[in-house]
């Protein structure tokens, strides 16, 4: 498996992504700096990954999942440079 960070990235939200894993699915960390996200939905036409710092109620980045990164039923992500020690997602 090819480790996420050596693919193309681009910027969403004011965080960095690239295309991620289509399994496991939810959040898995890949090393310190890469968090990869990968959310089934079968019937979803599109997708938003939220992230929240612990305990906010309101989302620090609202990132909308590109068609290109959905793989079959899923939509996967990687993204970069986040705490998973301070990070929520919906």
């Amino acid at each position: 498996m090819k480790k996420i960070d050596a693919l193309f990235t681009q910027t969403i939200d004011g965080i960095t992504c690239c295309r991620g894993h289509a399994i496991p699915l939810w959040a898995t960390l890949l090393g310190e700096n890469q968090i990869n996200f990968s959310i089934n939905s079968v019937y979803a036409e599109n997708c938003t990954l939220e992230l929240y710092h612990s305990g906010e109620k309101a989302p620090y980045a609202r990132i909308r999942v590109p068609e290109e990164y959905r793989i079959g039923g899923n939509y996967a992500i990687g993204v970069f440079g986040q705490d998973p020690d301070d990070l929520e997602y919906t």
